[in-house]
């Protein structure tokens, strides 16, 4: 599947690593060799999705699960009827927000820095919701914040 990415020129390589069970397998493809040195700039990110990867193989969580159980200011969310839209103008998102959603970071909020200036981005500065901004809110005042702002765009808008 990986290697699509790679035919398609969507991305100009990859490494993989796989193990379980004690086995290892690396696959290196297009322009990146295995011991291709890459910069991590949301280094959460990986370790989070690396954590979810585990609980998913041990079925302690499905990707159709949704998230509000755990985070529930993520629950009922609206969406802007178009990017770069007052943070009024929205409609209720077509379904909630799911693991599947989440591990790829396309639940619909980020920090989109081509769109510095528009409402949402101006929301999410303001509410001090960026890394590079200190200091940042305790968690569960980050997330009340993130809560409150409406879904730019999403898989589920």
């Amino acid at each position: 599947m990986l290697a699509w990415y790679v035919d398609s020129g969507k991305i100009p390589g990859f490494v993989a690593l796989v193990s379980r069970n004690g086995v290892t397998h690396v696959e290196a493809i297009g322009k990146m060799r295995r011991d291709t040195i890459f910069r991590i700039a949301s280094s959460s990110k990986p370790v989070a999705v690396a954590s979810a990867i585990v609980l998913l193989d041990e079925c302690k969580l499905q990707l159709d699960d949704l998230v509000e159980q755990w985070l529930p200011e993520l629950a009922n969310r609206q969406v802007l009827k178009r990017p770069h839209r007052p943070l009024d103008d929205t409609v209720p998102a077509r379904r909630p927000i799911t693991a599947r959603d989440m591990l790829p970071s396309t639940f619909g909020l980020g920090m989109d820095m081509t769109a510095l200036g528009t409402p949402i981005m101006n929301a999410i500065l303001e509410k001090n919701l960026a890394a590079n901004v200190a200091p940042l809110p305790d968690p569960d005042e980050w997330m009340c914040r993130l809560g409150s702002l409406s879904l730019e765009n999403a898989g589920n808008s």
